[in-house]
């Protein structure tokens, strides 16, 4: 079969392929001596068309074997389209090359077509990537000399170039290179509170050069933004003084009065030096994710997950930040008398000796040194750095989820990400709100701190009582507190009924001991009522009720919820009496009634409602 055929020239002139009249294009296989042999350029998907075009006429080719049945003419022009899509895609974004072929090969001008499989595209992909940035720098140095030279042009948002420049004059101070983001420095000025961390994972490697990607948020109107991206190759304090200094010298004003950080003792002993007013104060995710990386070192795991107190023993030493500094050793000395009344007795001594080392630890690491001062966050808003790490992970979002990405990558990455979030500060500023609502489990979780705290300082709460209520507000780092095991407990002891006693007039009782003043009637003839029609004459000696702290989560029964507390008659009622089940009271209505006297005529072991005997108050927690 002859087909008349043009030759396809190349971007130099020169070119080896042909197309036919019909939109087919063939690729040179072979140049003999008199002419060139050619096949279809859709080999690789399996057709078999080839054929001979003369050297003497290469305007004519003769098929010695024609297309296949199923290869329709215009299915170069689909694969060059595929093509040029992948390799677009691949020059204008930063995610995975495999993303991208799989993405596009799903369209659906491309289903069912056959476009080669993704190793035929992939270096075509990746030299589009590569053409679209500079030469990637092998040093931080390089990187230094090509944002100040031929480059100087990239590193820019809204025409402000924010490429600080390097830092770092001697080895001890290493090599910084430093930027910051126009309108957002501001914060630096106004804001009071600032987060500052380390990511190891979003800075470029260098040839392992670089040691970390450290970033400074400032928090304004609510909502954290980040500030300053220091590519750091060292980490001492003399490497963070000289980044503070060069923040200051770009804001002089900068004061900041309360910074969180990771526990990184380089940056607090700089931090300390710089700014003499500032208060420090570790993040308590940072502290409560290092006691729980201690229980996988201590081989602790098989311990929590299999024993309800030890696992609660672990919770309330990561809830001991959130107590004032003066009663955080306090606290934790309950914690150890908590472990030798309810655990060590029911461990073997192996685990025993395990759960000592656990406490020495913690003591010797985080209540004494450094660590201890900046332990609390007690009264503190912020508690955590976790709005920068979702700021971490974030920013690696923009640079494809990279671990270590190439330089150029980096930055690109970086002025992306930063453009958003200038575009929610510029919103914030304009009285908008842009911090994503919290969820619910986490309101309910600061509601249950704010109340134990209230508690705590007005002398309700003990700092024990203090620790059963918040372990259940610190992280699970994905593992559930174990099922309680029910230990039979004796039945309390049923004193006889006293014999042959004068009735009591319930009325002249009540004036006696509690008279209303000014026509100010007591707590407890809101309860219970002056009318001594149905008072019985012959009453028990009281038995006093247990009280026990237990989650909803565990609880087994189906208590009889009032819509208000019955004393305050405005907060929800989270205190269940047993055996009638009614929930009533809220948790500070239940203290105060339960500390009055236990008078035999108005006994507070009964319940507000029904007036039955109580043996048990549950507390939600």
């Amino acid at each position: 079969m002859e087909k008349v055929i043009s030759k396809l020239e190349g971007l130099r002139g020169q070119g080896n392929k042909f197309k036919d009249e019909d939109g087919f294009v063939y690729w040179k296989k072979l140049d003999c001596k008199y002419h060139i042999t050619v096949r279809c350029s859709l080999w690789k998907t399996g057709c078999k068309a080839k054929g001979k075009v003369s050297k003497n006429d290469t305007t004519k080719l003769v098929l010695t074997v024609g297309h296949e049945n199923n290869h329709v003419g215009n299915l170069y022009n689909i694969v060059s389209k595929f093509r040029s899509i992948c390799n677009g895609r691949s020059k204008n974004e930063q995610i995975s090359l495999r993303v991208i072929y799989n993405e596009t090969s799903s369209m659906p001008e491309f289903i069912n077509k056959n476009v080669g499989p993704f190793v035929s595209h992939r270096r075509t992909m990746q030299r589009h990537r590569k053409s679209n940035q500079p030469t990637s720098p092998q040093t931080m140095t390089d990187f230094h000399y090509q944002l100040i030279g031929d480059y100087v042009h990239l590193p820019v948002m809204d025409n402000v170039p924010i490429y600080m420049g390097k830092i770092g004059t001697d080895p001890e101070e290493g090599i910084t290179m430093l930027f910051v983001l126009p309108e957002i420095k501001n914060i630096l000025r106004t804001g009071s509170t600032f987060l500052m961390d380390g990511t190891f994972a979003a800075a470029p490697s260098f040839n392992r050069e670089c040691q970390q990607l450290y970033v400074i948020m400032g928090i304004t109107f609510n909502t954290g933004f980040p500030i300053a991206f220091a590519l750091m190759s060292r980490k001492t304090a003399r490497a963070y003084n000289a980044l503070f200094k060069r923040l200051l010298e770009i804001e002089p004003q900068w004061t900041p009065q309360t910074i969180i950080v990771d526990f990184e003792r380089a940056a607090m002993v700089s931090l300390k030096a710089i700014f003499n007013n500032v208060t420090i104060r570790g993040c308590w995710f940072h502290s409560s994710q290092a006691l729980w990386r201690k229980v996988g070192e201590f081989g602790m795991i098989e311990i929590c997950t299999g024993h309800r107190n030890a696992y609660d023993i672990v919770h309330m030493l990561m809830a001991l930040p959130l107590l004032p500094v003066d009663k955080v050793m306090e606290g934790f000395l309950s914690i150890r008398q908590f472990y030798t009344e309810n655990v060590e007795n029911s461990l073997p001594v192996e685990s025993c000796r395990i759960f000592q080392r656990y406490f020495q630890y913690y003591k010797s690491t985080w209540l004494q040194g450094p660590n201890a001062d900046i332990l609390s966050v007690n009264s503190v808003i912020w508690r955590t750095n976790n709005v920068l790490e979702v700021s971490h992970q974030h920013l690696r979002m923009h640079m494809g989820n990279m671990h270590q990405p190439e330089p150029w990558v980096f930055l690109k990455g970086l002025i992306t990400y930063s453009s958003g979030v200038l575009a929610d500060y510029n919103l914030a500023i304009d009285g908008i709100q842009v911090r994503e609502p919290q969820r619910q489990i986490w309101i309910d979780h600061q509601r249950n701190l704010d109340l134990a705290s209230r508690l705590l300082a007005e002398g309700r709460y003990t700092v024990s009582e203090f620790l059963a209520c918040t372990k259940h507000v610190t992280p699970n780092f994905g593992v559930v507190r174990p099922m309680h095991i029910a230990q039979p407990r004796p039945l309390p002891e049923i004193q006889p009924v006293v014999e042959n006693r004068q009735p009591v007039n319930a009325r002249e009782f009540i004036l006696e001991r509690w008279p209303i003043v000014d026509g100010e009637i007591n707590i407890l003839h809101l309860i219970h009522g002056l009318d001594n029609e149905e008072e019985e004459e012959n009453i028990p000696h009281p038995v006093l009720p247990d009280n026990t702290y237990i989650s909803l989560e565990d609880l087994t029964i189906e208590p009889i919820i009032s819509e208000s507390c019955y004393i305050c008659h405005y907060s929800m009622p989270t205190v269940i009496a047993i055996p009638c089940r009614h929930q009533g009271l809220c948790a500070p209505c239940h203290q105060t009634y339960i500390r009055m006297p236990p008078y035999r005529t108005i006994p507070y072991y009964r319940c507000p409602l029904c007036r039955g005997e109580i043996t048990t108050y549950f507390i939600i927690v």
